[in-house]
């Protein structure tokens, strides 16, 4: 490449030399017009030789997609990509390659995975979580915008963690990262989790005397508890009724028993489903007619 260059150049100043003349204005002219053009071929040389190579800027892509250089466009996949280019003469001479640039094509952000609570309302403070996302991404699960644990998706795609919370109402939500790429995406939507403290037990504060019979006989039981929850009265084991806590914090319940010795209990459940240990225990004996 440089023989030709060279040799054009070489012609050049023999003409220029050779033309006759005194005038050193002329001269002068010719001088500086062959310098200009030996300036000029050899910055062409050097852009023969090595041409440059500008990446004017990349896309994240989830396949193929184009990375705009300098005056031209490459289609390329996900990944690291070392590019080079060369340049060709319409005499079909090529340079040597230019320096490399380097283009990443970066996948988009992972789609937020899922979250759920198989029970949103215990008095547990280890608490089971599930999902899906993409397999091998990592998970976390948020309370609010505090992380609180993560775990690694399984190849079937799915996912399970067991956190531990507070009392109190929780709002969950999880992301997904891929761990290749190092990508997160946005958070799922929420699922609330309540953790209770266990209802105090009811009392059972009266029973009514009952009247013989040779079938069975209504018996009112009253007792106290809290407001609004459901109080369910038991004859040893067996649940016999339910009443509502009214606003005062008192409850009654009429139930028919047969004759015979009965062991009342009763327990209040809170509307979430958290119920309370059994009260103290009340005999009451029907007697046969």
């Amino acid at each position: 490449m440089r023989a030709v260059v060279g040799t054009a150049v070489l012609v050049l100043v023999l003409a220029a030399s050779g033309c006759g003349g005194s005038n050193g204005a002329s001269k002068s002219a010719r001088r500086k017009a062959v310098t200009q053009y030996i300036e000029r071929v050899d910055s062409v040389e050097q852009q023969l030789r090595y041409p440059l190579l500008k990446v004017e800027k990349t896309y994240k892509a989830f396949t193929t997609k184009a990375s705009t250089l300098k005056g031209s466009a490459a289609n390329l996949a996900v990944g690291i990509h070392s590019l080079t280019a060369t340049q060709t003469l319409v005499a079909a001479v090529t340079s040597n390659p230019s320096a490399a640039a380097s283009v990443t094509v970066m996948p988009p952000n992972p789609a937020a995975p899922t979250i759920s609570a198989p029970v949103t309302a215990t008095m547990s403070t280890s608490v089971v979580l599930n999902g899906t996302g993409v397999a091998g991404n990592l998970v976390t699960v948020y309370d609010g915008t505090a992380a609180i644990a993560t775990t690694t998706i399984a190849a079937d795609g799915t996912w399970t963690l067991m956190p531990t919370l507070a009392l109190g109402a929780h709002t969950l939500t999880a992301t997904q990262t891929d761990q290749t790429w190092n990508l997160v995406s946005v958070k799922s939507s929420s699922v609330t989790v309540t953790v209770y403290a266990q209802p105090p037990a009811p009392v059972i504060t009266s029973v009514s005397t009952p009247a013989q019979t040779k079938t069975t006989t209504p018996v009112t039981v009253k007792g106290t508890g809290v407001a609004g929850e459901t109080i369910t009265l038991y004859d040893g084991s067996t649940a016999v009724g339910t009443a509502t806590v009214n606003s005062s914090g008192t409850w009654q319940l009429t139930v028919s028993l047969a004759s015979g010795t009965h062991t009342l209990t009763a327990t209040q459940t809170l509307t979430a489903g958290v119920t309370s240990t059994a009260s103290a225990a009340v005999s009451v004996t029907v007697p046969a007619h």
